[in-house]
């Protein structure tokens, strides 16, 4: 019995024989150079308790720094008893009171999810589980209480191993992915080549946030990072500035190696770093590929570009929409239609392309529906 607070941990449920992914063990599969089973368990080792390593079919990788807890036999025939299995053999061998459990095949899980789950449980829930906008239920990134163990039990002994079936016999607390605000990408499940290609092709949302001089575009960002952040949404913004700017602040160490002839530093920490390099030329996709673990990048300006963009058009600059409305993804304003919703006067209609969303300045929710749900079509 593997020794713990007693209240609760985390598991890395590592699965069966992959047999769709041609027999290869999935937590060492890799998206952006990095194994599915080191990103899930830097997520995990996040939320603050223990983590563990459930092996199922395969050995653990050999890099494991965590306790790894076996499957034990549960039936007579010695058939795996597939992911009831797993957490049947991890309650027996731990002492914890719950147990967050996240598939190694979700590598675009976020500890947000472990957070929220964790953050509802009402102490009359014998299981806490996600369901996506399509309506899936989500049994396998889902918190699961000890008095569950039974119902487990019995399930595996009468040879029903479907975790939907296990879940309609205890009290279980849904939580909607729609209703809390976080994108469905993040359920993204890998079991299969195709979701592997389709999981390497994976790149952050690319949005800009654009229009004239004085329109509110930084107010409108900060309002979105601060919102977005909030919900574990993991936003990087990069800002074009049309003048050259001080990259250091005179009198430190960087700012005097520059002076001596460097044409870049770089000051890191164990938690940040930051680069400054003398480059001609540069565009706004030149930085993306430092933020390869961000759900979304947010430009500032970019109005000339073909970036999807929200353009915001307000009422005191007057000239109506300037972006290229092929580009335009949503536009934000503060004027009204004839009917006082949200909208253009008949002479600026004919600068937009229709149909596009149009959102108040002042409703933030809408607007960060709106860019959640983007996040999803990327």
């Amino acid at each position: 019995m593997m020794k713990t607070d007693g209240t609760w941990g985390a598991v890395l449920l590592a699965g069966g024989q992959g047999r769709r992914m041609g027999g290869v063990s999935k937590a060492e599969l890799t998206v952006e150079g990095e194994p599915f089973h080191r990103r899930l368990i830097g997520e995990l080792e996040g939320l603050g308790g223990p983590v563990f390593y459930s092996a199922g079919a395969y050995p653990p990788p050999g890099d494991l720094t965590i306790p790894v807890i076996r499957d034990l036999p549960l039936s007579e025939d010695g058939r795996p008893a597939g992911p009831l299995g797993g957490m049947i053999s991890c309650f027996r061998q731990t002492e914890c009171g719950w147990l967050l459990f996240a598939a190694c095949d979700l590598p675009f899980f976020h500890r947000e999810l472990g957070e929220m789950l964790l953050a509802r449980r009402t102490g009359r829930e014998e299981a806490l589980i996600w369901r996506t906008r399509d309506g899936r239920l989500q049994p396998l990134c889902g918190l699961y209480s000890r008095a569950c163990l039974p119902v487990m039990e019995q399930c595996v002994k009468a040879g029903d191993r479907r975790l939907l079936s296990f879940l309609s016999r205890v009290s279980c607390r849904v939580a909607d992915t729609e209703e809390e605000g976080i994108p469905d990408y993040w359920f993204m499940n890998v079991n299969s080549p195709e979701g592997l290609e389709r999981a390497e092709r994976r790149r952050p949302a690319v949005l800009a946030v654009s229009g004239i001089k004085n329109s509110g575009k930084t107010t409108l960002l900060e309002r979105l990072v601060r919102t977005l952040s909030v919900r574990g949404i993991r936003t990087a913004v990069i800002k074009h500035d049309g003048h050259d700017f001080e990259a250091d602040v005179p009198g430190t160490d960087s700012r005097r190696m520059q002076e001596a002839g460097a044409y870049g530093t770089v000051v890191y920490s164990s938690r940040r770093y930051l680069a400054v390099k003398n480059q001609r030329d540069s565009r706004a996709e030149d930085f993306f590929s430092l933020f390869p673990e961000a759900d979304l990048i947010l430009l500032e300006g970019q109005k000339h570009s073909s970036w999807p963009k929200l353009e915001l058009v307000r009422a005191a600059n007057g000239s109506g929409p300037v972006c290229d409305p092929r580009f335009v993804a949503a536009y934000v304003t503060d004027l009204t239609d004839e009917r006082g919703a949200a909208g253009f006067p008949e002479k600026w209609r004919q600068k937009t392309e229709a149909p596009r969303p149009v959102f108040h300045f002042d409703d933030l929710p809408a607007i960060t529906d709106f860019v959640i749900h983007y996040i999803d079509r990327v």
